[in-house]
């Protein structure tokens, strides 16, 4: 290598994961992808790459700001390198060791999945770290699966999580082989975990002043004050269905009709805002009684309007889900339809489900940041109407875990009704896992939608897009 790689990484909170990253002796990058990373920065050969993601520490609005380019870092090392890396964390002083008693000598072996193991530990000495000794083992180990031999010696601790030294030759019958060796040269213990601070100065906001929070690695949260009162409704876990009649105050009622004020902002762009109102309707075509399911656009000061006929039969197919989100993508590429029609101030378009089709196909594409707008809410590629991933499994408005913190918000009023509300603050990995997010969700018990989502969503080591949608009113009818 030319010289040493130097990385840090900062994140908001503590996983079991993240201090997995940490501790694994090769750059391990797997924490960006935690949800939590707030910073990366790394340097090797004389190239720097630093990455800030402002959403981690609660500041939403402020995209990322990104210096450098990652895969220079990388690129500057070796394959054979990044290969003797990969080959040492894989060998077997990593795994087989866990359930046996390193204090006395053995010799064992065993099999699993293909792969034959085999160990030899003498208990030999001890070593010193932060003024603390340590007991030692020499262990020899093997693995082999098919033409494929691993080999070395390593001396573990059994009371520290890393091995103190290990090196060990991989190779492959006819192809490369490799030798890696690995020290701990030092480790610092503290019977306290100190969090370090966190500043993030630069965002990509345009006119906007220099941003400087502090935060620390390791957080704590806190129970919500409030909690609902037994058998509070569950229509908030619904997640966007309404296809069937929702109870309120024992009262059923159907939806047919949301308004959302909603705004986004992609790195490098400026900040959008429209309202987005949508329902669906009774009405006739050629002859026939179809559903009208339409959303209308206000952005930019021009109005568009979508509209899907869908046969009766077809309704719940929308309205369990992609009818109500503020977006219009998946609706106007739905399933079942009899015909799609969208009109722009100066355009128009159509298609039937007969294939015949009339004006300008790109009628209400608006542009490829809106495109990117909707693909966040959208259900195969986003985090489905803004409640992210498994927080309608964890989530119960009464604790805090699995990644989230719930705390009562503000009393709303709609539809002529009042609701107690609750804000759900998240982060985690979308988009098949390639894009992490951070927001906060206010749900309210007896909606099956959520009164406000504000999220940012980024690639680490790239830009990033902003997104808060909130419910400005909402259409009931009492169910017949």
């Amino acid at each position: 290598m030319n010289g040493p790689l130097e990385y840090l990484i900062l994140i908001k909170e503590r996983t079991k994961d993240s201090d997995s990253y940490f501790l694994t002796p090769f750059p391990d990058f797997g924490a960006m992808m935690s949800g939590t990373t707030a910073v990366i920065e790394a340097s090797y050969g004389g190239n720097y790459f630093y990455w800030s993601n402002p959403a981690a520490i609660g500041k939403y609005s402020e995209l990322p700001y990104t210096e450098g380019d990652f895969e220079t870092i990388m690129g500057g090392i070796s394959g054979s390198t990044i290969q003797g890396w990969m080959a040492m964390v894989g060998s077997a002083v990593w795994t087989g060791l866990e359930e046996h008693d390193l204090s006395k000598p053995d010799e064992y072996s065993f099999s699993f999945m293909g792969i034959g193991y085999s160990y030899k530990v003498d208990p030999d000495g001890s070593v010193s770290f932060g003024g603390k000794s340590f007991k030692v083992s020499n262990v020899e180990w093997s693995w082999a699966i098919g033409n494929v031999r691993g080999q070395g010696k390593a001396k573990i601790a059994p009371e520290l999580p890393i091995p103190v030294e290990t090196e060990g030759t991989f190779s492959q019958m006819g192809g490369e082989s490799y030798y890696s060796k690995l020290k701990l040269e030092d480790l610092r213990l503290s019977r306290v975990f100190e969090g370090i601070s966190v500043e993030i100065e630069q965002g990509t906001s345009l006119g906007e002043t220099e941003t400087s929070t502090e935060t620390q690695t390791e957080t704590s949260t806190s129970t919500p004050t409030e909690t609902p009162g037994g058998g509070s409704s569950d229509n908030w876990q619904l997640a966007w269905d309404a296809s069937e009649p929702i109870t309120i105050n024992g009262e059923d009622y159907v939806v047919r009709e949301v308004t959302f004020k909603a705004e986004y902002r992609v790195s490098g762009g400026s900040q959008v805002q429209m309202t987005v109102k949508k329902g669906y309707r009774e009405t006739k075509l050629n002859g026939e009684d179809v559903y009208a399911l339409y959303a209308i656009l206000d952005i930019g000061g021009e109005t568009y309007n979508y509209t899907v006929y869908v046969e009766p039969d077809y309704l719940s197919e929308y309205t369990s889900g992609i009818l109500w989100v503020p977006a219009v993508y998946d609706m106007v590429n739905g399933p079942d339809w009899v015909k799609v029609e969208v009109t722009g101030p100066s355009c128009h378009y159509s298609m039937d489900d007969s294939g015949n089709m009339e004006g300008d196909y790109n009628c209400g594409y608006i542009s490829d940041d809106f495109q990117r707008y909707n693909m966040v809410w959208s259900y195969p590629t986003g985090f489905y109407g803004g409640i992210y991933g498994d927080v309608l499994s964890y989530v119960t408005l009464t604790s805090n875990g699995q990644g989230y913190t719930v705390e009562p918000g503000d009393d709303i009023s709609l539809a002529g009704m009042g609701f107690k509300t609750y804000r759900v603050t998240w982060n985690g990995v979308v988009q098949g896992g390639l894009a992490q997010a951070n927001g906060e969700t206010v749900v309210a018990p007896e909606l099956p939608f959520p009164i406000e989502v504000t999220a940012s969503l980024t690639m680490p080591g790239g830009g990033g897009i902003y997104v808060h949608a909130e419910l400005l009113d909402i259409k009931l009818e009492r169910a017949r």
